[in-house]
């Protein structure tokens, strides 16, 4: 009897320590690119934190200058596939939320490029057996005042995507994809705020994209910029307006912006 009851209480314990979620420190301060292999439990559920910070003895101004941070997952441990949107652009000590669903035997965080001299990279992983599916990127539809818009320039300089009325003075991003299609390296790549005075209220540093890359980031909660992310929302001079600025023509994509 005693026995049993051992094994019954020895049973419970294990059971208490059953947990559906998986927490992983992929990288810390990591100054050079690589793959962290995720611990796996089954999750189909993921998600990833992403903060840049100052290297050792240098100033990191934006990590994103050709940079790719990617969550993938593989049958085989082989052939791997991206999980997710990636992260390619970041500001410094600003964190960045990507997330994915599926579940494969073997789950990585793959760091491809980025500036590894400035910036130091941390990224942090959470998974989970269960979950709450978010809205897909760039819907087609205009939801809860969200309106996408898509551009493409024409040529060097601002290209107007998106503007609010004559009385708003807060317009919020919250999702974007940029790629560039001509033979050739687009440079000054940016995505703005500005209001009626073109006086620039916030903006998000996209970097040189090469032939046929891409940026794209996407949050369904904070802005990734917007008027009250930058000058406070007060001094700017309605409307505001979302603008793409670059270095030629060919630069394509969507923009989904809310006036709020």
């Amino acid at each position: 009897m005693k026995k049993l009851l051992f094994i019954l209480l020895l049973a419970t314990m294990m059971y208490g320590q059953r947990s559906d979620t998986i927490y992983f420190p992929a990288f810390t301060n990591a100054v050079a690119t690589g793959t962290s292999t995720v611990t796996n439990i089954g999750q189909s559920y993921h998600l990833l934190t992403v903060t840049a910070t100052n290297a050792p003895a240098h100033v990191c101004a934006v990590w994103g200058a050709n940079g790719r941070i990617e969550l993938q997952g593989s049958y085989d441990n082989l052939t791997w596939v991206r999980i997710g949107q990636p992260i390619n652009a970041l500001v410094t000590n600003y964190s960045i939320l990507t997330w994915g669903y599926g579940a494969f035997p073997y789950v990585r965080v793959n760091y491809i490029s980025g500036d590894t001299v400035n910036c130091a990279i941390t990224v942090t992983y959470t998974g989970s057996l269960y979950g709450t599916k978010v809205t897909p990127v760039f819907d087609s539809t205009v939801k809860n005042g969200f309106a996408p818009s898509s551009f493409t320039t024409v040529g060097a300089g601002d290209l107007t995507v998106f503007t609010c009325g004559n009385f708003t003075k807060n317009v919020s991003v919250y999702q974007y994809n940029v790629n560039n299609t001509t033979a050739g390296t687009l440079t000054g790549n940016v995505i703005k705020i500005v209001d009626s005075t073109a006086t620039n209220i916030d903006t998000l540093l996209l970097g040189s994209i090469p032939t046929l890359g891409s940026r794209d980031m996407h949050s369904d909660a904070i802005p990734l910029i917007g008027s009250n992310q930058g000058a406070p929302a007060f001094l700017a001079t309605p409307p505001v307006s979302v603008v793409v600025a670059s270095s030629a023509a060919g630069l394509t994509g969507y923009i989904l912006a809310r006036c709020e």
